[in-house]
């Protein structure tokens, strides 16, 4: 048989090659080119399930190791707290050192709530000018996302 193309590497599936049929038999030929092109699709698409199967096992268990050192992070800021408010404890009343410290950690966390609504508006509306959107409906669809409650 005389091939159209030469087989000038090794495929996944363990053919020699690009698929091949015989001069002179056209409807078998195409039946043949038809059913190994069904076979390494099937093969590919396969292949890549198998792959996107393995990187959301891989991203899985990155992310669990994650989230045990953001706890572990969130349980040192704690034993931190306590222990600054321990320390404010031998000068202030225990109460006293522990509301100092509760009030402080209210203004931080106000500043970085206003530092991220900040930079979401700011990003709404550079997202409104790329897809066309004008400034009048930005209020709205703020507003529609805090369930129309107005924020300064």
């Amino acid at each position: 048989p005389v091939s159209r193309f030469s087989s000038a590497c090794c495929w996944l599936d363990g053919s020699t090659g690009p698929i091949v049929h015989e001069q002179g038999s056209d409807a078998a030929g195409i039946a043949s080119v038809a059913a190994e092109l069904k076979a390494r699709f099937e093969m590919l698409a396969r292949l890549q399930g198998e792959l996107v199967r393995r990187k959301a096992q891989t991203a899985a268990i990155g992310g669990g190791i994650a989230l045990a050192g953001i706890m572990l992070l969130a349980l040192s800021v704690l034993v931190g707290l306590a222990a600054t408010a321990a320390g404010i404890a031998t000068v202030l009343d225990p109460w006293l050192a522990i509301l100092i410290l509760f009030g402080g950690l209210v203004s931080l966390g106000l500043v970085l709530v206003g530092i991220g609504v900040a930079i979401v508006k700011r990003k709404l509306r550079s997202g409104s000018e790329q897809t066309g959107q004008s400034d009048q409906e930005l209020p709205a669809l703020t507003s529609a996302s805090t369930g129309g409650a107005e924020n300064g």
